[in-house]
């Protein structure tokens, strides 16, 4: 099971509401992203073990095939950036990372098929660094 956190999930439904309300480029992923909150346990931004993709974090992860790890960060749409490796949430990637764990082989559908990739590490994550201060 996914794990988000309450802050997350609340900013997500703002974005879900705003994507199908607005028309808003990734509105087919909207299905997704409402799956996810469905389907997630969410936990204090407190709880949520270090180990867990959350939003705003930057993961390294190898997809299946290739040599060489790949790094981006999850991003509200507003805040992407595909030239700064800044995903956002409405992309099925995206979506595939978000409240899973290091160490997590997560699967999503792209224009040339299923693709799967395995989450190498966190390198940042806003939960962990709060706790840290």
């Amino acid at each position: 099971m996914k794990i988000l956190s309450l802050l997350d999930k609340e900013r997500l439904h703002e974005v879900s509401d705003s994507a199908f309300l607005n028309d808003t480029p990734g509105r087919g992923s909207v299905k997704g992203l409402n799956r996810l909150l469905n389907e997630a346990e969410f936990k204090d931004p407190a709880d949520v073990p270090d180990d867990v993709v959350t939003m705003n974090s930057k993961v390294r992860l190898r997809l299946k095939g290739e040599n060489e790890d790949r790094e981006f960060t999850l991003a509200f749409p507003d805040e992407s950036n595909y030239e700064e490796d800044r995903f956002s949430i409405l992309t099925p990637i995206a979506q595939a990372v978000l409240g899973s764990k290091v160490g997590d082989t997560v699967e999503w559908e792209a224009p040339r098929g299923k693709c799967r990739a395995t989450i190498k590490a966190i390198i940042y994550q806003p939960e962990a660094e709060r706790a840290k201060r």
